[in-house]
């Protein structure tokens, strides 16, 4: 990288060459030196941002990289995944960051973003989520070559502070299928009983209970270990008798074992938040 005098017709000039990342040598003429050796100056503290760049890809945005980003993920990720990616991206990201130049953001611009967050109320584990997201466009961005420093490296989070389970005792139990709607005291004795995941009980068939060898047979588990059988005392027999007789359906072992009040499939949210 030098500066060169150049003679004119209209004067002394100043030449800029430096060495593109691509190996093409880039020049920039100015009327003064003074000009000159400040752009030198900033070449030389920029190296590493200016070097094989173009002027559009200098001032490429951080919402551009994203979408190039998610639009390559549209295929890959399932759909409640993407609706959660773009709604983290809309409301938490992209009113920040979206129209700054992505070679332009700092690690210090991502904690003032994490500390807004944190301001608001937002869990740790929320916060982590939120700067997943975030990952995985800088590293696009560095693939691409228009950044050469990852902002998230060294970025310091929260811990997840992990939720210690509420053990209800004998009483508390009575007092909860007490206190239950007549329609569902027979599924929350079940959770109560086996110890089930919400989701595994709302995923069990009528035919998953067997009657002969006082088993219940989860199937529907997050994993390969989680499918299993559970021993039935004559009590869990007698109320899981009792909720297949229920059914209109009950002879059809497919059929959904425990439902809402109008028949359908039960949503694991809305059990915890309105049942």
């Amino acid at each position: 990288m030098s500066i060169h005098p150049r003679k004119g017709k209209n004067g002394n000039s100043y030449q800029v060459k430096w060495r593109r990342e691509d190996g093409a040598q880039g020049s920039r003429t100015f009327r003064t030196k003074k000009e000159a050796e400040h752009f030198h100056a900033q070449v030389v503290l920029n190296d590493d941002d200016v070097r094989g760049l173009t002027t559009q890809q200098r001032k490429t945005t951080f919402a551009e990289v994203a979408g190039i980003w998610t639009g390559t993920k549209d295929f890959s990720h399932a759909p409640k995944t993407k609706r959660r990616r773009d709604q983290i991206l809309r409301l938490h990201v992209l009113p920040v960051l979206g129209q700054m130049p992505i070679r332009s953001i700092r690690t210090s611009h991502l904690r003032t973003l994490v500390a807004s967050w944190q301001r608001k109320g937002l869990a740790p584990y929320t916060v982590r989520n939120h700067i997943a997201n975030i990952r995985p466009i800088f590293k696009l961005a560095m693939s691409d070559g228009l950044i050469t420093k990852d902002p998230c490296q060294g970025l310091q989070l929260d811990r997840p502070v992990g939720r210690q389970p509420v053990i209800l005792d004998q009483e508390q139990c009575r007092m909860l299928l007490a206190s239950v709607d007549d329609h569902y005291r027979r599924m929350f004795y079940t959770l109560l009983a086996t110890g089930l995941r919400i989701s595994e009980l709302l995923g069990l068939k009528v035919g998953d209970v067997d009657f002969r060898a006082s088993t219940l047979k989860v199937r529907a588990s997050k994993t390969a270990k989680g499918v299993r059988e559970i021993d039935l005392s004559e009590n869990d027999l007698r109320v899981l008798k009792e909720q297949i007789a229920s059914l209109s359906d009950s002879s059809d072992s497919t059929g959904i074992l425990f439902r809402s009040q109008k028949g359908k499939a039960l949503n694991d949210r809305n059990v915890a938040n309105r049942v």
